[in-house]
Protein backbone atom coordinates (compact mmCIF):
# COMPACT_ATOMS: atom_id res chain seq x y z
CA UNK A 1 0.00 0.00 0.00
CA UNK A 2 1.35 3.51 -0.73
CA UNK A 3 2.79 5.76 1.99
CA UNK A 4 0.56 8.81 2.51
CA UNK A 5 2.82 11.67 1.58
CA UNK A 6 4.01 13.35 4.73
CA UNK A 7 3.28 17.21 4.95
CA UNK A 8 5.78 19.84 4.29
CA UNK A 9 4.38 22.89 6.66
CA UNK A 10 4.96 24.90 3.47
CA UNK A 11 2.15 27.42 2.03
CA UNK A 12 2.09 25.10 -1.13
CA UNK A 13 0.95 21.56 0.79
CA UNK A 14 -2.88 22.14 0.08
CA UNK A 15 -2.58 22.71 -4.04
CA UNK A 16 0.53 20.47 -4.27
CA UNK A 17 0.19 17.53 -1.68
CA UNK A 18 -3.70 17.55 -0.37
CA UNK A 19 -5.48 18.57 -3.22
CA UNK A 20 -3.27 15.96 -5.81
CA UNK A 21 -4.92 13.14 -2.57
CA UNK A 22 -8.31 14.39 -3.36
CA UNK A 23 -7.86 13.62 -7.03
CA UNK A 24 -6.31 9.79 -6.36
CA UNK A 25 -9.16 9.33 -4.16
CA UNK A 26 -6.77 8.43 -1.26
CA UNK A 27 -9.33 8.21 1.52
CA UNK A 28 -6.85 7.55 4.28
CA UNK A 29 -4.47 10.62 3.19
CA UNK A 30 -7.64 12.79 3.08
CA UNK A 31 -8.73 11.80 6.18
CA UNK A 32 -4.95 12.50 7.86
CA UNK A 33 -4.44 15.71 6.24
CA UNK A 34 -7.69 17.06 7.83
CA UNK A 35 -7.08 15.60 11.30
CA UNK A 36 -3.94 18.33 11.18
CA UNK A 37 -6.34 21.07 8.89
CA UNK A 38 -10.05 20.63 9.48
CA UNK A 39 -9.96 24.12 8.02
CA UNK A 40 -8.70 22.43 4.68
CA UNK A 41 -11.78 20.72 4.51
CA UNK A 42 -13.92 23.58 2.15
CA UNK A 43 -11.01 25.48 1.45
CA UNK A 44 -9.95 26.46 -2.60
CA UNK A 45 -7.06 25.73 -4.38
CA UNK A 46 -5.97 27.21 -7.77
CA UNK A 47 -9.26 28.11 -9.93
CA UNK A 48 -11.30 27.50 -6.68
CA UNK A 49 -10.85 23.59 -7.00
CA UNK A 50 -11.63 22.26 -3.57
CA UNK A 51 -11.19 18.74 -2.39
CA UNK A 52 -14.47 17.59 -3.07
CA UNK A 53 -14.45 19.19 -6.90
CA UNK A 54 -11.17 17.14 -7.14
CA UNK A 55 -12.59 14.70 -6.28
CA UNK A 56 -15.69 14.90 -8.07
CA UNK A 57 -13.82 15.29 -11.63
CA UNK A 58 -11.85 12.03 -11.13
CA UNK A 59 -14.87 10.14 -10.37
CA UNK A 60 -13.98 9.19 -6.79
CA UNK A 61 -17.17 8.28 -5.59
CA UNK A 62 -15.87 7.18 -1.97
CA UNK A 63 -14.50 10.16 -1.31
CA UNK A 64 -16.89 12.70 -1.99
CA UNK A 65 -19.46 10.85 0.05
CA UNK A 66 -16.92 10.71 3.31
CA UNK A 67 -16.01 14.74 2.37
CA UNK A 68 -20.02 15.33 2.50
CA UNK A 69 -19.98 13.35 5.66
CA UNK A 70 -17.82 15.54 7.11
CA UNK A 71 -19.48 18.83 6.08
CA UNK A 72 -17.70 19.22 2.53
CA UNK A 73 -19.60 22.13 0.30
CA UNK A 74 -21.56 20.16 -2.69
CA UNK A 75 -21.94 23.12 -4.59
CA UNK A 76 -18.18 24.23 -4.74
CA UNK A 77 -17.05 25.91 -8.23
CA UNK A 78 -14.24 24.90 -9.81
CA UNK A 79 -11.79 24.34 -13.20
CA UNK A 80 -9.06 23.14 -15.17
CA UNK A 81 -8.88 26.35 -17.25
CA UNK A 82 -7.18 23.72 -20.13
CA UNK A 83 -9.43 22.43 -21.51
CA UNK A 84 -12.76 23.86 -19.95
CA UNK A 85 -12.46 27.66 -19.89
CA UNK A 86 -15.08 28.37 -17.63
CA UNK A 87 -15.82 27.10 -13.84
CA UNK A 88 -18.65 24.29 -13.30
CA UNK A 89 -19.79 22.95 -10.54
CA UNK A 90 -18.56 19.62 -8.93
CA UNK A 91 -22.35 18.22 -10.30
CA UNK A 92 -21.70 19.34 -13.65
CA UNK A 93 -18.11 17.97 -13.65
CA UNK A 94 -19.95 14.74 -12.79
CA UNK A 95 -22.66 14.49 -15.29
CA UNK A 96 -20.37 16.10 -17.80
CA UNK A 97 -18.21 12.73 -17.41
CA UNK A 98 -21.73 10.26 -17.47
CA UNK A 99 -20.70 9.38 -13.35
CA UNK A 100 -24.54 9.18 -12.84
CA UNK A 101 -24.14 7.37 -9.70
CA UNK A 102 -21.56 10.36 -8.22
CA UNK A 103 -24.07 13.02 -9.65
CA UNK A 104 -26.77 11.59 -7.87
CA UNK A 105 -25.03 11.17 -4.75
CA UNK A 106 -24.21 15.27 -4.79
CA UNK A 107 -27.94 16.01 -5.69
CA UNK A 108 -29.51 14.03 -2.79
CA UNK A 109 -27.14 16.24 -0.35
CA UNK A 110 -28.35 19.41 -1.77
CA UNK A 111 -26.24 19.98 -5.07
CA UNK A 112 -27.65 22.15 -7.40
CA UNK A 113 -27.87 22.42 -11.17
CA UNK A 114 -27.84 25.75 -13.34
CA UNK A 115 -27.93 27.50 -16.14
CA UNK A 116 -24.56 27.76 -17.06
CA UNK A 117 -23.84 24.29 -16.26
CA UNK A 118 -26.68 23.03 -18.26
CA UNK A 119 -25.20 25.58 -21.27
CA UNK A 120 -22.33 24.16 -21.34
CA UNK A 121 -23.65 20.34 -21.54
CA UNK A 122 -26.10 21.06 -24.19
CA UNK A 123 -29.21 19.97 -22.15
CA UNK A 124 -31.66 22.08 -23.89
CA UNK A 125 -34.16 20.66 -22.08
CA UNK A 126 -33.36 22.12 -18.82
CA UNK A 127 -31.62 25.31 -20.21
CA UNK A 128 -35.32 26.25 -21.63
CA UNK A 129 -36.72 25.00 -17.92
CA UNK A 130 -34.02 27.57 -16.50
CA UNK A 131 -35.42 30.77 -18.98
CA UNK A 132 -39.19 29.70 -18.65
CA UNK A 133 -38.31 30.67 -14.78
CA UNK A 134 -35.67 34.01 -15.68
CA UNK A 135 -36.05 35.01 -19.32
CA UNK A 136 -33.25 37.78 -18.10
CA UNK A 137 -31.02 35.10 -17.03
CA UNK A 138 -30.36 34.29 -21.28
CA UNK A 139 -27.43 37.65 -20.71
CA UNK A 140 -26.79 37.81 -16.68
CA UNK A 141 -22.76 37.31 -16.12
CA UNK A 142 -21.95 34.12 -14.42
CA UNK A 143 -20.37 36.22 -11.82
CA UNK A 144 -23.60 37.63 -10.34
CA UNK A 145 -24.56 34.22 -9.40
CA UNK A 146 -24.88 33.50 -5.21
CA UNK A 147 -23.47 32.25 -3.07
CA UNK A 148 -20.44 31.40 -5.49
CA UNK A 149 -19.65 34.08 -7.48
CA UNK A 150 -17.99 33.61 -10.74
CA UNK A 151 -16.40 34.06 -13.96
CA UNK A 152 -18.46 36.88 -15.60
CA UNK A 153 -19.33 34.94 -18.47
CA UNK A 154 -22.51 34.87 -20.06
CA UNK A 155 -24.86 31.25 -20.98
CA UNK A 156 -23.47 31.73 -24.51
CA UNK A 157 -19.92 31.55 -23.00
CA UNK A 158 -20.86 28.19 -21.37
CA UNK A 159 -22.14 26.85 -24.89
CA UNK A 160 -19.27 27.73 -26.67
CA UNK A 161 -16.66 26.66 -24.27
CA UNK A 162 -18.46 23.26 -23.96
CA UNK A 163 -19.14 23.56 -28.38
CA UNK A 164 -22.51 22.78 -27.65
CA UNK A 165 -24.15 24.05 -30.77
CA UNK A 166 -27.78 23.11 -29.96
CA UNK A 167 -27.49 25.06 -26.85
CA UNK A 168 -26.18 28.33 -28.91
CA UNK A 169 -29.21 28.23 -31.17
CA UNK A 170 -31.23 28.22 -28.48
CA UNK A 171 -30.10 31.03 -26.31
CA UNK A 172 -29.27 32.87 -29.43
CA UNK A 173 -33.48 32.73 -30.10
CA UNK A 174 -33.97 33.28 -26.74
CA UNK A 175 -32.20 36.79 -26.99
CA UNK A 176 -28.92 36.08 -25.95
CA UNK A 177 -25.68 38.83 -27.33
CA UNK A 178 -23.58 38.02 -29.04
CA UNK A 179 -21.89 40.64 -30.89
CA UNK A 180 -20.40 42.05 -27.98
CA UNK A 181 -18.71 39.16 -27.13
CA UNK A 182 -17.33 38.18 -30.98
CA UNK A 183 -13.44 37.97 -30.16
CA UNK A 184 -13.93 35.83 -27.61
CA UNK A 185 -16.22 33.39 -28.39
CA UNK A 186 -14.14 32.43 -31.91
CA UNK A 187 -11.36 31.87 -30.48
CA UNK A 188 -13.38 29.54 -27.65
CA UNK A 189 -14.55 28.00 -30.54
CA UNK A 190 -11.64 26.26 -31.36
CA UNK A 191 -12.09 25.39 -34.77
CA UNK A 192 -15.82 23.86 -34.52
CA UNK A 193 -17.58 24.88 -37.40
CA UNK A 194 -21.13 25.05 -37.13
CA UNK A 195 -20.37 27.18 -33.50
CA UNK A 196 -17.93 29.45 -35.48
CA UNK A 197 -20.86 29.48 -38.45
CA UNK A 198 -23.43 30.45 -35.78
CA UNK A 199 -21.24 33.22 -34.29
CA UNK A 200 -20.41 34.94 -37.50
CA UNK A 201 -24.09 34.65 -38.45
CA UNK A 202 -25.38 35.98 -35.33
CA UNK A 203 -22.69 38.13 -34.25
CA UNK A 204 -21.85 40.65 -36.95
CA UNK A 205 -17.71 38.97 -36.72
CA UNK A 206 -15.65 42.05 -37.76
CA UNK A 207 -13.13 41.76 -40.60
CA UNK A 208 -9.40 41.52 -39.86
CA UNK A 209 -8.97 44.76 -37.44
CA UNK A 210 -12.49 45.89 -37.69
CA UNK A 211 -14.44 47.23 -34.56
CA UNK A 212 -17.58 46.03 -33.25
CA UNK A 213 -20.94 48.55 -32.14
CA UNK A 214 -20.27 48.47 -28.76
CA UNK A 215 -16.24 49.65 -27.77
CA UNK A 216 -14.39 49.30 -25.19
CA UNK A 217 -12.41 52.79 -24.26
CA UNK A 218 -8.86 53.30 -23.92
CA UNK A 219 -7.27 55.93 -21.51
CA UNK A 220 -7.54 59.15 -23.62
CA UNK A 221 -11.19 58.56 -25.15
CA UNK A 222 -9.91 55.99 -27.75
CA UNK A 223 -12.12 53.00 -28.84
CA UNK A 224 -10.20 49.90 -28.37
CA UNK A 225 -10.99 46.96 -31.19
CA UNK A 226 -13.40 44.42 -29.81
CA UNK A 227 -10.37 41.52 -30.37
CA UNK A 228 -7.76 43.77 -28.29
CA UNK A 229 -9.85 44.16 -25.11
CA UNK A 230 -8.88 42.66 -22.04
CA UNK A 231 -10.93 40.10 -20.71
CA UNK A 232 -12.49 40.05 -16.76
CA UNK A 233 -8.92 39.42 -15.19
CA UNK A 234 -7.46 42.40 -17.94
CA UNK A 235 -5.84 39.64 -20.29
CA UNK A 236 -6.44 41.07 -23.88
CA UNK A 237 -6.72 37.38 -25.80
CA UNK A 238 -3.60 38.02 -27.86
CA UNK A 239 -1.89 38.23 -24.31
CA UNK A 240 -3.08 35.46 -22.88
CA UNK A 241 -2.67 33.55 -25.88
CA UNK A 242 1.08 33.75 -24.58
CA UNK A 243 1.50 33.88 -21.60
CA UNK A 244 1.64 29.65 -20.82
CA UNK A 245 -0.97 29.89 -17.52
CA UNK A 246 -3.14 26.68 -17.38
CA UNK A 247 -0.19 24.38 -18.53
CA UNK A 248 -0.66 25.64 -22.22
CA UNK A 249 1.61 24.31 -24.85
CA UNK A 250 4.41 26.31 -26.81
CA UNK A 251 1.80 26.47 -29.36
CA UNK A 252 1.76 29.14 -32.11
CA UNK A 253 -1.57 28.66 -33.45
CA UNK A 254 -3.92 30.42 -31.78
CA UNK A 255 -1.17 33.23 -31.75
CA UNK A 256 -1.47 33.30 -35.36
CA UNK A 257 -5.14 33.35 -35.51
CA UNK A 258 -5.50 36.05 -33.43
CA UNK A 259 -3.14 38.34 -35.86
CA UNK A 260 -4.79 37.29 -38.86
CA UNK A 261 -7.84 39.00 -37.10
CA UNK A 262 -6.14 41.68 -36.82
CA UNK A 263 -4.98 41.78 -32.81
CA UNK A 264 -2.31 44.41 -32.07
CA UNK A 265 0.83 42.43 -31.40
CA UNK A 266 1.94 44.70 -28.83
CA UNK A 267 -0.99 45.25 -26.84
CA UNK A 268 -0.85 45.65 -23.01
CA UNK A 269 -2.61 43.68 -20.35
CA UNK A 270 -3.47 45.17 -16.45
CA UNK A 271 0.20 45.08 -15.95
CA UNK A 272 1.23 46.80 -18.90
CA UNK A 273 2.98 43.30 -20.37
CA UNK A 274 2.76 43.16 -23.84
CA UNK A 275 2.39 39.76 -25.69
CA UNK A 276 5.81 39.46 -25.93
CA UNK A 277 6.06 39.67 -21.93
CA UNK A 278 4.14 37.00 -21.28
CA UNK A 279 5.62 34.81 -23.92
CA UNK A 280 9.14 35.06 -22.41
CA UNK A 281 8.06 34.56 -19.14
CA UNK A 282 6.66 31.42 -19.98
CA UNK A 283 9.58 30.60 -22.28
CA UNK A 284 7.86 29.89 -25.02
CA UNK A 285 10.51 29.73 -27.75
CA UNK A 286 7.72 28.95 -30.65
CA UNK A 287 5.61 32.23 -29.94
CA UNK A 288 8.50 34.42 -29.13
CA UNK A 289 9.97 34.11 -31.98
CA UNK A 290 6.55 34.37 -34.21
CA UNK A 291 6.10 37.15 -32.35
CA UNK A 292 9.11 38.78 -33.07
CA UNK A 293 8.81 37.68 -37.18
CA UNK A 294 6.00 39.90 -36.86
CA UNK A 295 7.28 43.04 -35.65
CA UNK A 296 6.74 42.83 -31.55
CA UNK A 297 8.61 45.59 -29.98
CA UNK A 298 11.40 44.25 -27.42
CA UNK A 299 11.97 47.31 -25.93
CA UNK A 300 8.51 48.54 -24.37
CA UNK A 301 8.33 48.41 -20.66
CA UNK A 302 5.97 47.63 -18.11
CA UNK A 303 4.45 49.02 -15.30
CA UNK A 304 7.62 48.46 -13.12
CA UNK A 305 9.78 49.80 -16.22
CA UNK A 306 11.14 46.01 -17.19
CA UNK A 307 11.43 44.78 -20.84
CA UNK A 308 10.29 41.36 -22.16
CA UNK A 309 13.52 40.05 -21.48
CA UNK A 310 13.61 41.03 -17.34
CA UNK A 311 10.54 38.43 -17.58
CA UNK A 312 12.95 35.90 -19.06
CA UNK A 313 15.51 36.46 -16.81
CA UNK A 314 13.39 36.34 -13.81
CA UNK A 315 11.83 32.95 -14.55
CA UNK A 316 15.21 31.22 -16.14
CA UNK A 317 14.38 31.29 -19.77
CA UNK A 318 17.55 31.65 -21.29
CA UNK A 319 16.30 30.37 -24.69
CA UNK A 320 13.68 33.06 -24.69
CA UNK A 321 16.19 35.60 -23.66
CA UNK A 322 18.76 34.74 -26.26
CA UNK A 323 16.11 35.13 -28.73
CA UNK A 324 15.84 38.51 -28.01
CA UNK A 325 19.72 39.30 -27.73
CA UNK A 326 19.83 37.83 -31.00
CA UNK A 327 18.14 40.24 -32.42
CA UNK A 328 19.93 43.01 -30.80
CA UNK A 329 17.58 43.80 -27.47
CA UNK A 330 19.08 46.63 -25.28
CA UNK A 331 20.92 44.58 -22.08
CA UNK A 332 21.64 48.00 -20.40
CA UNK A 333 18.06 49.21 -19.96
CA UNK A 334 17.26 49.68 -16.38
CA UNK A 335 13.52 49.27 -14.99
CA UNK A 336 12.05 51.97 -12.10
CA UNK A 337 14.41 50.49 -9.44
CA UNK A 338 17.31 51.01 -11.33
CA UNK A 339 18.34 47.49 -11.86
CA UNK A 340 19.67 46.24 -15.56
CA UNK A 341 18.38 42.50 -16.34
CA UNK A 342 20.99 40.65 -14.42
CA UNK A 343 19.40 41.90 -11.33
CA UNK A 344 16.50 40.18 -12.53
CA UNK A 345 18.29 36.41 -13.30
CA UNK A 346 19.75 36.85 -9.71
CA UNK A 347 16.46 37.53 -8.35
CA UNK A 348 15.07 34.28 -9.78
CA UNK A 349 17.97 32.68 -8.97
CA UNK A 350 19.11 31.19 -12.36
CA UNK A 351 23.07 30.84 -12.80
CA UNK A 352 22.62 29.60 -16.47
CA UNK A 353 20.49 32.60 -17.60
CA UNK A 354 23.04 35.10 -15.40
CA UNK A 355 25.68 33.66 -17.36
CA UNK A 356 24.84 33.88 -20.51
CA UNK A 357 23.71 37.42 -20.20
CA UNK A 358 27.00 38.15 -18.97
CA UNK A 359 28.61 36.48 -21.91
CA UNK A 360 26.16 38.21 -23.50
CA UNK A 361 27.60 41.52 -22.54
CA UNK A 362 25.10 42.48 -19.49
CA UNK A 363 27.51 44.97 -17.44
CA UNK A 364 27.36 43.21 -13.62
CA UNK A 365 28.83 46.44 -12.20
CA UNK A 366 25.53 48.22 -12.19
CA UNK A 367 24.15 49.77 -9.02
CA UNK A 368 20.79 50.35 -8.42
CA UNK A 369 18.85 53.60 -6.88
CA UNK A 370 19.47 51.92 -3.73
CA UNK A 371 23.13 52.37 -4.42
CA UNK A 372 23.54 48.19 -4.82
CA UNK A 373 25.37 46.11 -7.04
CA UNK A 374 24.78 43.00 -7.80
CA UNK A 375 26.64 41.48 -4.97
CA UNK A 376 25.96 43.64 -2.57
CA UNK A 377 22.24 42.90 -3.64
CA UNK A 378 22.71 38.87 -3.05
CA UNK A 379 24.30 39.32 0.04
CA UNK A 380 21.79 41.64 1.41
CA UNK A 381 19.09 39.08 0.53
CA UNK A 382 17.03 36.80 3.13
CA UNK A 383 16.90 33.86 0.46
CA UNK A 384 19.90 32.04 0.09
CA UNK A 385 18.55 29.25 -2.92
CA UNK A 386 21.35 27.61 -4.43
CA UNK A 387 20.63 29.28 -7.62
CA UNK A 388 21.62 32.87 -5.69
CA UNK A 389 24.62 31.11 -4.53
CA UNK A 390 26.09 29.99 -7.58
CA UNK A 391 25.75 33.71 -9.02
CA UNK A 392 27.21 34.86 -6.15
CA UNK A 393 30.12 32.77 -6.71
CA UNK A 394 30.50 33.76 -9.99
CA UNK A 395 30.48 37.18 -9.03
CA UNK A 396 33.25 36.14 -6.30
CA UNK A 397 30.84 38.06 -3.88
Amino acid sequence: MAKIKPLTGKAGDFSGIVLKAAARGDLKAVRQYLKVTPAWLNQEGPHGRTMLWEAAYKGRTELVAELIRLGADVNPLGSYYTPMLVELSALAVARNAGREELAQLLVEHGATDDLYAACYRGDLEAINQFLSQDADAVNRPARETEPHPRMGYHPIHYAVAGQQPGACKLLIGAGAEVAEHVPLLLDWADGHREVIALIKKFGGAPKSGARSSKQATARGGKAVPAIDRPDWMGFPLLVDACRGNHNAPDEPERVKKLLKRGANINIRDHKQKTPLHRSCQAGFRKITTLLLENGADMELADQNGQTPIFDAALHGRTDAAMLLVEQGVNLAHLDNRGECVLFAAARGGHPETFSALLEAGADPHVENARGKDLGQYLASTRSKTPGRQAIQRMLGK
